[in-house]
């Protein structure tokens, strides 16, 4: 195994644990403190702080190690919650968990070829409001949250995507200084960039060829 694979591997565990492990925690956290303040005025669920974090680590695993794995970490997420939390919030959970997978796999799929940060962004903002609503009307029997769990996802989802959007800008610029790299004729320089904009963000590992350095000097200038 490469170094680039194995990296790649230890990455995809890592994401893969932390989006199950987030799950639970969220659980626990809303069935200790099911009022929490997420601004001014504003409560929510306390739960709400990590599942903005929870629907950033599911992309990031599907991107990293594929859906069969994720699904198998929310099934797994789920289950641990009910040892976490009451009953009556982990069936919940599990029911906007589904909900939320489904429409943000419609969304990600569609939008993954115009980049994972893009991607992650907007599919996140669909399940958003729905999963929300469908939680907090089987956990609380009321809406009276929303407001607040909405906010509080968005908080936590943009938070995440500026550390991604900071990971990407760090990773363009380890492979301009990385050797061989040279201003008007650059060689062939780490990873393959895509055309479809998915090698800009550093998931993008899926094209195994090599590209020529007319290529690369073409992708370089389309970085941002």
């Amino acid at each position: 195994m490469t170094g680039h694979r194995a990296r790649r591997l230890t990455a995809a565990l890592f994401a893969t644990s932390g989006y199950l492990a987030t799950i639970p925690t969220a659980n626990w956290l809303t069935t200790r403190y099911p009022a929490a303040p997420v601004a001014p005025g504003v409560l929510a669920p306390a739960g709400v702080y990590v599942v903005g974090l929870t629907l950033v680590m599911r992309d990031v695993s599907r991107e990293l190690a594929g859906r069969t794995p994720v699904a198998v970490a929310m099934a797994g997420g789920v289950a641990l919650s009910y040892w976490t939390a009451n009953e009556t919030v982990a069936t919940a959970s599990a029911a906007a968990y589904v909900l939320s997978e489904s429409l943000d796999f419609a969304a990600y799929e569609w939008l993954r070829n115009h980049g994972f940060t893009i991607a992650l962004a907007i599919s996140n903002a669909v399940g958003l409001i729905a999963d929300s609503i469908l939680f907090l009307s089987l956990a609380f029997g009321s809406l009276h949250y929303l407001p607040g769990q909405v906010i509080g996802k968005a908080w936590m989802t943009g938070a995440a995507v500026v550390l991604l959007l900071l990971r990407r800008r760090a990773h363009h610029s380890g492979q301009l200084r990385a050797p061989g790299f040279s201003g008007a004729t650059p060689k062939a320089v780490g990873r393959p960039m895509r055309r479809d904009g998915g090698g800009h963000d550093g998931f993008g590992d899926r094209a195994g060829t090599p590209t020529h350095p007319q290529q690369n000097e073409t992708a370089s200038e389309a970085m941002p």
